[in-house]
């Protein structure tokens, strides 16, 4: 995969707003695989270590909207109107207010929600280039946070979890075992 940068222009760089303001909402233009799956997004923003000795690399998680004190990864359904890309880039800046650039694939990883439907994530790892001060789900916390505390937030979450590792597996700069 090429990397994939949001299209942010040098204007919107300097903003402290997302262009996103408003969300997508509705099902209409949803995307599902032949036997019914959701196809879905998720992004794996993580930012290498600070110079100094006692950094570490962090991970962006946020809120959930249903639950706002349950913590998971920026995730959306893959719409008819956008590449899988695209979507992986809007669920980032809708949800955690964040764009950059997609540095990989993560693979996709099957899985039932809590009520039985049946899901197909596609993972990206991000490298995030700019945090806005407004977005459009600007009412969800966001907030980097260790690796190590980020494996323990998503224990609930296998599917969210399983990106994350998978990330993290070939995460080399700025990780310490």
């Amino acid at each position: 995969m090429s990397r994939i940068s949001s299209s942010m222009s040098p204007t919107d760089a300097l903003s402290s707003a997302s262009r996103l303001l408003h969300a997508r909402v509705g099902r209409e233009l949803q995307r599902y695989d032949a036997g019914g799956a959701r196809l879905l997004a998720c992004v794996v923003a993580l930012r290498e270590a600070a110079e100094d000795a006692d950094s570490e690399a962090r991970v962006l998680l946020i809120s959930s909207s249903k639950h706002p004190n349950v913590w998971i990864l920026p995730k959306g359904g893959w719409e008819s109107d956008e590449t899988l890309a695209e979507c992986a880039l809007r669920e980032a800046e809708e949800e955690a207010g964040v764009a950059g650039v997609l540095e990989r694939e993560l693979g996709t990883l099957d899985f039932a929600t809590k009520h039985g439907k049946r899901c197909r994530i596609h993972g990206f790892q991000m490298t995030v280039h700019h945090e806005f001060d407004a977005w459009a789900e600007s009412n969800r916390r966001r907030e980097w946070v260790l690796i190590s505390d980020a494996l323990d937030r998503l224990c609930d979450r296998p599917e969210l979890l399983a990106m994350l590792e998978r990330a993290v597996s070939e995460f080399s700069w700025g990780v310490r075992a």
